[in-house]
Order: C-alpha cells, then sequence, then structure tokens
C-alpha cells in the first residue's frame, strides 16, 4: 500500500492506496485513477460521516484513527473503539482500526475491527509491542 500516491501506486504496480491526511485526493479521484483491481483505504480520522462518504465515493476500507500527527488521548482511544464498534455491527465495509498501544489490540478486536493498524509509535520501537 502506498500512502496518498494513486498515480505512483499504478505504475508501481502496487497493492492499493491509503489515503490520510490534507494531502490525500479525495476517494472518488483516487479511486478513478487506481481503477477496481486496486485495494483502496480512507482513514477517516473520528468522523462517521467521512467513513460513509468514503465507502459511497469507492473506498474498500475505512480506517478509524485520532486523527494525522495526533497523540492519542484516553478520549481518543475511547472514540476509536467506540466507532469500530458501531461500524462492524451497522457496515458491511472493512473497518481497520488504529491501536496507539499493544493494550488496545484485543479491545479493538472484540469490538469487531478487520485488521489493526499500528501507530507511528509502533514503528519508532516496536520491541515494546509483545504481539
Amino acid at each position: 500500500m502506498l500512502q496518498n500516491r494513486a498515480a505512483l501506486a499504478v505504475a508501481q504496480a502496487c497493492d492499493g492506496v491509503h489515503l490520510c491526511g490534507d494531502e490525500a485526493p479525495d476517494t472518488a479521484t483516487a479511486r478513478r485513477v487506481v481503477g477496481e483491481a486496486m485495494q483502496l483505504g480512507v482513514d477517516v480520522g473520528l468522523s462517521r460521516d467521512h467513513a460513509m462518504r468514503a465507502g459511497e465515493e469507492g473506498a474498500d476500507y475505512i480506517c478509524f484513527t485520532p486523527g494525522e500527527d495526533v497523540a492519542a488521548t484516553p478520549e481518543s482511544v475511547a472514540a476509536v473503539l467506540e466507532l469500530t464498534r458501531w461500524w462492524a455491527v451497522m457496515m458491511e465495509l472493512p473497518v481497520v482500526a488504529q491501536a496507539s498501544a499493544e493494550a488496545e489490540v484485543a479491545p479493538l478486536t472484540a469490538a469487531g475491527a478487520d485488521f489493526i493498524m499500528p501507530a507511528q509509535g509502533w514503528w519508532d520501537s516496536p520491541q515494546d509491542w509483545s504481539l
């Protein structure tokens, strides 16, 4: 998966594109660029509305996160968990949930997350995660 660069993902035959942040193209535009064969995921932060729009515009999955470059707080961790639970019950489109700590993985999985995306801290210190 390549972040935000739909045309480059096509040129390099990547598996797909993950859209996030202000520099990301809109979902419908990215879908037109990558076609139907490539995966298209969208980081929707903590927004149900953004998640539903992304699904309508062709996303293959949505991803709940506290937001780009935002440190997780107890409130945002709880919000990701609750949104994941709601989405898994109400929608068919797969949901990815960001975990900022190892302790969040089991609750997110139990809530129905199809995939877990580790936060940047995992990449900085993977030895802290005993998964």
